[in-house]
């Protein structure tokens, strides 16, 4: 059975939120003090049941709602289920939004008064939090998983030009879109980039090709340091990430020299090398959440990328039943699988049906003979003898654009399929 990524990703990142959440905003000193983190526990910091998941999945879930019902990536759509989440208590888990971020929040808010979502992003140094990375693995996931469709799940092979050409531009069209959607609230090029690279970790993790997690992210740190490096206006941004390019030797830092605030590249670096440093889902969510700070985050981060490769089968079964609301998370992680799914479907049908008036004719001849009539619809070819449009008895041969279901309608009675070729108005 195919993997859904969606769960594996999703899944992870909200189990990271969920196991950081009672200790948010303890100092690494003070989580040793009163004992490490172990599994799964409840209230502390939020006084919130264990399980508790906060701000850094509820915008996830509410970019997944729009790709859902967008069928892609649409920043306005998901402007406006983020005042849902704000104001409405939408994608929470007990109906109430808690733990925003100021930047978040402020972008929210200039939102809901200018509806211009292209402006409502800060852009100032102060807008290189962690709130836009925390949030941006379904849009990676989106473009990540609808390219690998959309090359029938083969991986591109880097000696043919030709494909590799293709795949800089599906990463090109991928970084804008990540690019996008992390400036709805944080409109930094310090930010974009984190989740650029964070787009890069989570395809080298996906191609599934055997590789070590180390070999996966060291590529994938590779692959985005290079995209960034052919446009000099990033090369000043770059040097923030530059602890980053050799993972060996960043993997060998001590403790005492990561960082896990909420400043975006903390929360990169930290979340790098808590996976760098453990060989599990669990003991690299544990690392992440006892360095302290922004436990929530800088395990959600980790969560993602950990859950991609180790899987939703390897993520502690204790903690995932006690994740609130767990059934409505899967369920969102399905659709989102589904939906690319279909879409890929739907796409595959375009393309074999924009193959051309003629050979949609050659199709229509070889189920009925003296074509002489041929009309092409929004929703289909129809081919009949002329102006014989009836159904049922001489009828016209209908092609549906969609499916490529060709469709002999002489004696035709099926209701549904009738309507359909009614709705064509022949």
């Amino acid at each position: 059975m195919k993997k859904n990524i969606w769960l594996d990703g999703i899944m992870g990142l909200v189990v990271g939120d969920a196991l950081g959440c009672p200790v948010q905003f303890l100092s690494r000193d003070r989580i040793r003090e009163r004992g490490p983190v172990t599994g799964m526990e409840g209230y502390g910091t939020y006084n919130m049941p264990e399980g508790t998941w906060t701000d850094d999945s509820s915008m996830a879930l509410a970019a997944m709602d729009s790709i859902i019902h967008r069928k892609g990536i649409d920043p306005e759509d998901i402007m406006k289920r983020f005042m849902r989440w704000e104001f409405e208590g939408a994608y929470t888990p007990f109906g109430e939004a808690f733990d925003q971020g100021m930047t978040c929040t402020e972008a929210i808010y200039s939102f809901r008064d200018s509806g211009d979502y292209r402006t409502c992003g800060k852009t100032g140094e102060y807008a290189n939090g962690n709130g836009a990375l925390m949030r941006i693995l379904p849009v990676c996931l989106y473009y990540i998983d609808m390219n690998n469709r959309g090359s029938s799940g083969q991986e591109i092979e880097d000696h043919n030009d030709l494909c590799k050409a293709d795949a800089e531009s599906k990463d090109r069209e991928a970084i804008q879109g990540i690019h996008l959607v992390s400036g709805l609230t944080h409109n930094h090029l310090r930010s974009q980039m984190a989740c650029g690279l964070y787009y890069f970790l989570a395809k080298e993790i996906l191609k599934g090709d055997g590789a070590s997690l180390k070999e996966c992210l060291q590529r994938g740190m590779d692959a985005g340091l290079d995209y960034y490096r052919q446009d000099a206006k990033n090369h000043k941004e770059m040097a923030h990430y530059r602890r980053l390019a050799d993972l060996d030797q960043f993997a060998g830092l001590p403790e005492d020299k990561i960082r896990s605030s909420g400043y975006v590249v903390d929360s990169l670096e930290a979340a790098i090398w808590c996976l760098l440093t453990t060989d599990t889902f669990a003991d690299g969510l544990l690392k992440a959440v006892n360095l302290g700070l922004d436990t929530d985050t800088v395990a959600a981060i980790a969560g993602g990328l950990a859950g991609l490769y180790y899987g939703y089968e390897n993520i502690p079964a204790e903690w995932l039943a006690v994740i609130q609301k767990r059934d409505y998370v899967e369920e969102m992680c399905r659709k989102c699988n589904d939906i690319l799914r279909d879409k890929e479907n739907a796409q595959k049908g375009e393309r074999r049906m924009t193959m051309t008036f003629k050979k949609a004719e050659k199709m229509a001849r070889g189920l009925k003979e003296n074509i002489d009539f041929c009309q092409e619809y929004e929703d289909a070819f129809i081919f009949s003898k002329k102006d014989e449009f009836s159904i049922g008895g001489d009828g016209p041969v209908v092609i549906l654009k969609e499916s490529g279901e060709a469709i002999n309608m002489t004696g035709y009675c099926d209701s549904s399929k009738a309507a359909l070729i009614r709705e064509i108005d022949l």
